[in-house]
């Protein structure tokens, strides 16, 4: 492992996988989650998935980007006029910088509106019984999907009930954003990068693993 020098800053930068950066954290900044600002003749925005209608500040969309180095030829990502969609979503603050809090084709609809796992999964984790976690979305008939956490517990021995769980995601999140399930687990699948390989998740701890039922109490 290779050290950095006494007094070496780090930075973060965003772009497309295609190789592109967009976002640049300015030095000396204390929004050390954020991916930063667009760089110089970089426009960014978020937007609704859906409708493509820009959103107000702190609201979750889709983040799209426009600029010299955005490759136009990428089907995958174009929106016309220039405009290309990450396929990330997140936000943007008062200050104009940007935070990432997931991939779009990772979430579903859920009573008409749009939940991201990577938003249920950071407050999961911050509960101090939770050493990691992952969800995945299982069918649920006619019903669009139902979340399934998977929980890696500080402590195996003696795990968190679900209840407890389901009840402390209630006092942070909407409604809406709950979990139906719980499963306890010994670690959370990976690729290289750090994502979460829901696939795996879900095969890992799908029908083979009993899955007890959360009823949460929400305050």
């Amino acid at each position: 492992m290779e050290i950095l020098p006494s007094g070496a800053e780090v930075s973060r930068e965003y772009g497309l996988p295609e190789g592109p950066v967009l976002f640049h954290q300015p030095r000396g900044t204390n929004k050390l989650s954020s991916v930063g600002r667009p760089l110089p003749r970089t426009w960014a925005a978020i937007v609704d998935p859906a409708t493509g209608e820009e959103l107000r500040d702190r609201t979750e969309g889709e983040i799209v980007a426009k600029g010299p180095q955005v490759p136009l030829d990428c089907e995958e990502h174009a929106r016309g006029d220039g405009w290309v969609a990450t396929g990330d979503l997140g936000y943007r603050d008062k200050d104009g910088f940007f935070y990432v809090t997931g991939r779009l084709r990772d979430t579903v609809r859920l009573e008409g509106l749009e939940v991201s796992p990577a938003e249920v999964e950071q407050q999961l984790t911050a509960h101090p019984e939770v050493a990691d976690c992952g969800l995945f979305w299982r069918p649920q008939g006619p019903e669009p999907e139902a979340a399934v956490a998977v929980v890696v517990a500080r402590t195996p021995s003696n795990p968190p009930s679900p209840k407890e769980l389901a009840d402390f995601l209630a006092a942070r999140l909407a409604s809406y954003k709950r979990i139906s399930s719980v499963v306890f687990a010994e670690h959370i699948p990976r690729f290289p990068d750090g994502r979460i390989d829901r696939k795996r998740l879900a095969q890992e701890n799908g029908v083979r693993t009993r899955v007890e039922f959360v009823a949460p109490t929400y305050l």
